[in-house]
C-alpha cells in the first residue's frame, strides 16, 4: 500500500503531472465521440469540454485520485488512461449533483 504522503508527493510530482495531463485529454477526447445516449454522457462531456480548454488544471485537480485509485508511478501510458477513465464519473458525476 502506498502511503498517504508518497500519494501527495506524486500529486505534485511534474512528470506526473504532464503524463496525467495527455491521459485525460485522450479521455475526453474519447468522451466527447461516445454516443449521447451513453448513460450520463451530458455530465460527462460537460467535464471533457473543460479537461479539453484546461488540462493543466484538470491535471492538478484529477491526478490526486488516479494516484489514489493506482499508484500512477509504476504505470505505462496505457495505464495512467485507464486511470483516468477510472476516476472520471467521480470527479464529472460528482461535480453535477
Amino acid at each position: 500500500m502506498t502511503s498517504y504522503k508518497s500519494i501527495t508527493e506524486g500529486s505534485t510530482d511534474g512528470d506526473l503531472l504532464q503524463r496525467a495531463q495527455v491521459a485525460l485529454v485522450k479521455c475526453a477526447l474519447a468522451i466527447q465521440s461516445e454516443a449521447a445516449d451513453t448513460p450520463n454522457h451530458a455530465t460527462r462531456s460537460s467535464l471533457a469540454y473543460a479537461v479539453l480548454h484546461d488540462p493543466v488544471s484538470y491535471a492538478r485537480l484529477m491526478l490526486l485520485g488516479m494516484l489514489v485509485a493506482a499508484d500512477a508511478r509504476t504505470l505505462d501510458d496505457a495505464g495512467m488512461f485507464t486511470q483516468a477513465s477510472a476516476v472520471w464519473n467521480a470527479y464529472a458525476l460528482g461535480a453535477a449533483s
